[in-house]
């Protein structure tokens, strides 16, 4: 085989994977709904990962590889940009009942009732 040839297939791999990438990460937020709350579509995801992993708290760098692992450019930003959003969403949420709390040195969580409130949130946006 030329190198040309395998370079395509390679090529051809890489395109297939990042499709199964895009998916996978459509499908971790398949529930979450910028709708509620007026979320953004980060915020909606950080929320999303928080309730399934509720009552467990989720550290920053997991926050920050689902938002930004897959991306290519030199322009992610920095890891701050996690607090930035749970401060945001913890402000859209609160009216609805949802908190994110800070486990210092371990991360964020969303607890039980939380999390409760999340689903039913979720329910009337799906509806």
């Amino acid at each position: 085989m030329n190198w040309e040839a395998r370079a395509r297939e390679l090529q051809k791999q890489v395109d297939d994977l990042e499709f199964m990438v895009d998916n996978l990460q459509s499908a971790l937020t398949k529930h979450a709904s910028p709708y509620i709350a007026n979320l953004t579509g980060n915020e909606a995801k950080i929320a999303q990962l928080l309730r399934e992993r509720s009552p467990n708290a989720v550290d920053k760098s997991a926050i920050f590889d689902l938002l930004y692992a897959f991306r290519h450019d030199d322009e992610t930003p920095e890891s701050k940009i996690v607090d930035v959003y749970i401060c945001k969403a913890r402000r859209k949420l609160s009216p609805l009942g949802i908190e994110i709390e800070t486990v210092w040195g371990r991360g964020y969580l969303m607890p039980d009732t939380s999390a409760k409130a999340w689903d039913v949130a979720v329910g009337r946006a799906a509806a």
